[in-house]
């Protein structure tokens, strides 16, 4: 199976979280601004900020792993995908209990829950070399 497709969907996945929680950044930013009440936190949306940024160098490591025939290079990434999702959860309850909104919240939960799949996608894939014997 070509799991090429798997890899640019998530890269597709990857970028337009790191943009929504760039417009959720600076939507909040300009409501903090008029001291409004329950808006999500700068520190909440600059920490999920740096960690999809984060998975995204990650992703482009294993492109250029695989391009040049390193397929070991994967398992890092899975490792960065599982460990993503407990520091995001936990990330997010505390932007709630510092006033964000519950629905921003479950928005994001979901968001990067929708990464576990692809975590374990990999995990069970087959990953060879294709290089040739040198004789």
């Amino acid at each position: 199976m070509d799991y090429q497709a798997f890899l640019a969907g998530e890269m597709v996945l990857l970028v337009a979280g790191e943009a929504g929680i760039g417009v959720l950044h600076g939507w909040t930013e300009g409501v903090g601004y008029a001291f409004q009440r329950y808006y999500t936190p700068l520190w909440a949306c600059a920490i999920l900020m740096i960690e999809l940024f984060l998975l995204i160098i990650s992703l482009f490591f294993v492109f250029v792993g695989l391009h040049f025939n390193n397929p070991g290079i994967i398992k890092h990434h899975i490792i960065a995908l599982i460990a993503s999702w407990p520091l995001a959860i936990s990330i997010v309850i505390g932007a709630i209990i510092s006033g964000a909104p519950f629905l921003v919240g479950f928005c994001l939960i979901l968001y990067f829950s929708t990464l576990l799949p692809f975590a374990y996608i990999y995990s069970t894939a087959k990953w060879e070399s294709t290089e040739t014997p040198k004789a």
